[in-house]
C-alpha cells in the first residue's frame, strides 16, 4: 500500500520483486488434500484491490502458464521441497504494456545442477502507450500507441 500510494501520480510505473506469495495457492497447499483458502481469499486478490491499474505482466503475456520462479521440481538443489512450485516473484506495470517475459537462471551454474539462487529471475521487454501519458492505465486498450519499448530485470540472487 506504500509503494501504491507513492507511485499514485505517476504515469507509469513499475513494481517488482518477491511478493512471497502465489496467483494460485498459498504456502503448503501441496501438502493438503485441498486448498486452504479459496481464490477470492488468496493475498494476490487482495494485491489486485491495492494495486488497482496494474498489470502482472506475466499473466498479460504468459496466459496460463505457470511461470514458476521459486520450483521444487527444477531446482531441487535449492528448494527443500520439491512439491513446493510457486510464482512468488512478481512485475507489475501500469502505463506500460508488457511484450515479453521470460525467468532468468534456470540453467545451473556448475556440474552439481545448483542454480544461482532458489528463485528465478524475470525479465520483461516493455513499451510506453499513450495512455499512460493521459494518466493512470487501465488494461483496457492494451497496444493503442506504442512507443519505443523498454527492458526491467529481477534480480535472481536473494
Amino acid at each position: 500500500e506504500i509503494i501504491a500510494d507513492h507511485l499514485r501520480t505517476r504515469k507509469r510505473a513499475v513494481i517488482c520483486g518477491d511478493f512471497n506469495f502465489d496467483a494460485t495457492q498459498t504456502f503448503g497447499d501441496w501438502h493438503r488434500a485441498s486448498p486452504r483458502y479459496g481464490p477470492k481469499e488468496l493475498e494476490n486478490t487482495k494485491m489486485r484491490a491495492t494495486l488497482m491499474g496494474y498489470d502482472d505482466v506475466w499473466e498479460v503475456v504468459r496466459g496460463p502458464d505457470p511461470g514458476y520462479t521459486f520450483d521444487g521440481e527444477t531446482n531441487p538443489r535449492c528448494v527443500r521441497q520439491r512439491a513446493e512450485r510457486m510464482r512468488y516473484d512478481r512485475i507489475m506495470v501500469r502505463g506500460l504494456r508488457a511484450t515479453a517475459v521470460a525467468l532468468l537462471g534456470e540453467e545451473a551454474i556448475d556440474s552439481s545442477g545448483i542454480k544461482p539462487s532458489d528463485h528465478y529471475g524475470l525479465v520483461v521487454d516493455l513499451a510506453a502507450t499513450s495512455e499512460a501519458a493521459q494518466g493512470p492505465s487501465s488494461s483496457a486498450n492494451r497496444g493503442e500507441g506504442e512507443q519505443p519499448a523498454a527492458s526491467a530485470a529481477g534480480d535472481a540472487a536473494q
